[in-house]
């Protein structure tokens, strides 16, 4: 039996080109410029999830150096396509980078995980963050943990199930969450909930809490 999130790849290797098709055009100028004003010019950024490409190449046209990977084959395929950018197939709980990224997007692909493995999934990426790197992540808004019609897993986020879960990461803390609603052909299918991370400037130690130059000082 197939297990929930091979379930949820099944519908993106199914509808891959679709999917690209619906996703390319959509707007998302406003929320790139909340995220980048938070990462250095030229720095590094990974896109954690990248499905068609679109964001990747957003961010290579403003003269950033881009990575990117997705659990999907076909995405990937596609993704690599129309960026240039070589995509990986990798699924978050491989990600085993350490301080590289001077940003993380991680637009609609975090939310394909159970509720139980996301503080995984964040831990991971808040690694491969450099020291004040900044982590982007959306949801589709609300509180329900669920199976879509089409078969694909959906973790919903609000500002209390949110905090909850980033509390059990010590180097992150929340910057600003804000509602956005459905763009290009997803106008008005349900709020999204967008949230912006930054991790501390200084490795804490986990038996204090305290940073690391707070301890030598």
């Amino acid at each position: 039996m197939k297990s929930y999130l091979d379930r949820t790849m099944s519908y993106y290797e199914i509808h891959a080109r679709t999917y690209a098709e619906k996703t390319l055009s959509v707007d998302m100028g406003k929320i790139y410029q909340k995220f980048l004003k938070n990462v250095p010019c030229h720095g590094t950024i990974l896109d954690a999830g990248s499905g068609s490409g679109r964001d990747t190449l957003k961010f290579l046209d403003q003269g950033y150096r881009v990575e990117a990977f997705d659990a999907s084959p076909k995405l990937a395929a596609l993704s690599t396509q129309v960026t240039g950018v070589p995509t990986r197939v990798l699924r978050f709980h491989e990600l085993d980078i350490t301080c590289r990224y001077d940003g993380i997007w991680a637009c609609a692909s975090l939310l394909h995980l159970k509720r139980d493995e996301l503080v995984d999934a964040f831990e991971r990426l808040q690694r491969a963050l450099k020291p004040n790197g900044a982590l982007y992540a959306s949801f589709k808004a609300g509180t329900e943990e669920r199976v879509a019609f089409d078969g694909r897993w959906f973790t919903n986020m609000n500002e209390e199930r949110i905090k909850k879960t980033i509390e059990e990461i010590a180097q992150l803390s929340i910057m600003d969450m804000w509602l956005t609603p459905g763009e290009g052909v997803f106008y008005r299918q349900g709020d999204w909930f967008n949230l912006l991370l930054r991790k501390a400037k200084h490795r804490y130690s986990p038996r204090s809490g305290k940073s690391t130059k707070q301890l030598r000082s």
